[in-house]
Order: C-alpha cells, then structure tokens, then sequence
C-alpha cells in the first residue's frame, strides 16, 4: 500500500472514530455521510478534500450533502437532485421510490377527480385516435396511464406497480426508470393507435407489465437466459397471447404483451447498467 493510500485510509478512520454514529446512510448508494465541522462528506469527498491539500476546508466540486447526491445524479440537473434529496430524509416514513410514488398519488388523485367530475378527467386524459396531426393526441399517450376505469381498475394495476416498482427504482435508480415508464407508455399507445383507432385506451397496466418483466431480468447479468425470465414470460405473455384469442372483454391485451416485451428489452439492454 502506498504512503498516500495509507494517509487517506488513516484519514477516515480517524473521522469514523469521531462520528460512532455517522449520519444515515443515502439510499440506493451505500455511501455513509459523516459530520466534519458542521458539514456532512462522503469517503468520496473526504479523499477529494485530503488529495486536493485542502484539509477540511470543502472544495467546489464536493461540497457537503451535494457530494453525495452528485456521485448518484453526476449532471442529472435539479429535478433528479430533488428526488435524491427526497429519498435521503430520515423520519418515520421514508420516501423510498419517489417516481412510483407520485405516480400511483396522481393517479389515485385523477380517479377522484374523474368520479367527482362525472367522467370528464377521462373524457380529456384517455387516448383516443383524432389525427396524426393534433398534439393533444400525443399527449394524452402519456396521461392516459393516469386514468382509470374505476376503483377495481386501479388497485388492480397499482397492488402490482407498488411491491415491484421500487425494486426496480432502487436497481436502476429515478431517472431511469422514469425513461422506462416515459418509453413504455409512448410505444403501447403508438402500436393501440396504429392497429386499434377505435380504442379509448386508459390505465397503467402496459407499465405493470413492463415491471413484472423487467424485474425478473434482476439477477441477469451475463451467460445464458435465466429459467425464471423464460417462465414468467411464458405465464404473463403466454396468458394475454390467449386471452386475446379466446375473450371479448374491454382489458388491452395488446398493452399488456406490448409493456412485457419492452421490459424484457430493458432488463437484456440495462443489465450492466444497474446502479450501484
């Protein structure tokens, strides 16, 4: 080991020795806080501040709670810091997968609203073919995965989007998972458009899909295809494939397939990606 690497060592453990219980730690990235002076530094800024000769005096780059939450969102820009910052308050409750959360909150808000309304909110966020030139159509390819049908509609699709959406968070982290929902609910509502116009399309089941798929892509990282990616590929897609085929009922079994692939897209093309 190296003198320098032994001073830095050396440096930590005499800054753990004066903090026994050190501030808690930020999740998603293991990185444990410690008070010095009245600021708050990760082991990343601590051998910032040793390596840069400028003793415990914070340098521009990592400067107390920012160093943690740029390590995790390094150029994110400030919304991305604002859901770090949301996940790193201590309390009784703790806002662990911010990004599913609000979601499954506005939406439970606009199911409300819609019955409050008499179905108006529907009438304006559900999808529905008008013209490839109108932008609201676009638009509402997105807020339609607000929207639902009723109650049994919602809690239906949020009893799975909420025990498997914050493990996919915490793996893949806010803004990536965001992107997944944002590209889910785009490619779904394009593929209903093109091949089902007269489908009034609401709900988030196409995104509850997705995470079922993408989560069992959670132990993938190289070698062969896991059993268990096989399997439940085969219940859930194998399942809508059929009730397509043999049931009139109002769910798109479309979304459904379509979410499913694209989760099985994003757990081939992201598993190297995870964050750590």
């Amino acid at each position: 080991m190296s003198p320098a690497a032994a001073d830095v060592r050396g440096t930590i453990r005499k800054i753990r020795r004066q903090n026994p219980q050190p501030a808690r730690p930020f999740i998603g990235s293991q990185k444990v806080l410690y008070k010095l002076r009245g600021r708050l530094y990760n082991e990343k800024s601590i051998r910032c501040l040793y390596k840069n000769g400028a003793g415990i005096s914070p340098c521009a780059r990592h400067n107390g709670m920012k160093s943690a939450r740029k390590s995790e969102y390094a150029g994110a820009g400030g919304f991305w810091e604002l859901l770090g910052a949301m996940k790193s308050r201590g309390g009784i409750i703790s806002i662990n997968a911010p990004v599913i959360l609000w979601l499954a909150f506005i939406s439970f808000a606009i199911l409300l609203l819609d019955g409050a309304t008499g179905g108006a909110a529907m009438g304006l966020l559900a999808s529905r073919f008008t013209s490839w030139l109108d932008p609201l159509m676009y638009l509402r390819l997105f807020t339609r995965t607000l929207v639902h049908a009723n109650y049994e509609h919602f809690f239906g699709n949020f009893m799975l989007i909420l025990v498997v959406g914050p493990m996919m968070e915490e793996k893949y982290g806010s803004r990536n998972l965001c992107g997944m929902l944002l590209i889910t609910a785009l490619v779904t509502g394009i593929i209903s458009l093109i091949f089902f116009r007269n489908v009034i399309l609401v709900g988030a089941s196409g995104l509850a899909f997705m995470l079922i798929l993408l989560a069992s892509f959670a132990n993938f990282n190289s070698g062969g295809l896991p059993l268990t990616v096989l399997l439940v590929g085969a219940l859930y897609i194998g399942n809508e494939v059929l009730n397509g085929l043999f049931r009139a009922d109002n769910v798109s079994q479309s979304s459904h397939i379509i979410g499913g692939l694209c989760g099985a897209v994003f757990g081939f093309t992201h598993r190297n990606r995870a964050r750590r």
